[in-house]
């Protein structure tokens, strides 16, 4: 027995292969290019499958990399608005003051300013708490 005729004897019966012999010489040859064609198309199904998932992947950290992007984005508008919102208030507060209306511009600016030290403390300790979620979640 050669050795080609070893490779497909461990998938068929011997009996079988010598019958398919006495039938027809190149049968072996046959049968090892049919299995040789299956198993190549078996691959580039699995290449093909692995190349799309791969790329489905890349897009998916283009489209996390732009997400991460507008958030910064958003957060530094935000505080733009915050500090504007906070310069307005305390321009308020001087205005009721230099108005003669002490008590109303000192409780605007400090109310202001108790009111601003809240949301940006509030937002801190959230960011926080998810920052130590997610380091939780990748260990």
């Amino acid at each position: 027995m050669s050795n080609s005729d070893a490779s497909i004897s461990s998938m068929f019966d011997p009996d079988e292969i010598n019958r398919l012999k006495k039938a027809d010489p190149d049968a072996v040859v046959v049968l090892k290019r049919y299995f040789k064609e299956q198993q190549d198309h078996r691959l580039s199904i699995e290449k093909a499958e692995a190349e799309f998932e791969i790329k489905r992947k890349e897009r998916e950290l283009d489209r996390l990399d732009k997400d991460a992007v507008m958030f910064r984005i958003i957060q530094i508008l935000g505080m733009i608005f915050a500090f504007s919102l906070i310069g307005l208030g305390m321009y308020f507060s001087y205005s009721l003051i230099n108005g003669g209306k002490n008590m109303a511009g000192s409780l605007f600016g400090g109310g202001t300013l108790i009111a601003a030290g809240s949301i940006f403390t509030r937002f801190a300790l959230k960011h926080l708490s998810e920052k130590r979620l997610s380091d939780v979640e990748s260990k």
